[in-house]
């Protein structure tokens, strides 16, 4: 039961990202509950977001939630794939 919960919620986030294209961006298909994509902050929605930003921008909301004990997720680059960090 608790395994289908998990899948279930994964499946319902992964609905969410893809509904609003304009903030996030999937980086690739969900593999059982992970879940990997890039957030784009407002002042990038119609302007370049390059790798560089999205490295950078991802670090800064990453160290803001653990020091405020928002949420625990892992973001990760994947330098053998050229990605930058993504959550």
């Amino acid at each position: 039961r608790l395994a289908d919960a998990a899948m279930d919620k994964s499946v319902y986030i992964t609905q969410k990202l893809k509904e609003q294209p304009d903030k996030f961006t999937m980086v690739n298909e969900p593999m059982a509950t992970n879940i990997c994509f890039w957030y784009t902050p407002p002042a990038f929605r119609n302007a370049q977001y390059s790798d560089e930003h999205k490295a950078a921008v991802h670090k800064l909301i990453f160290e803001r939630m653990q020091e405020q004990g928002t949420c625990l997720i892992q973001h990760n680059p994947l330098p053998e794939y050229n990605l930058p960090n993504f959550f």
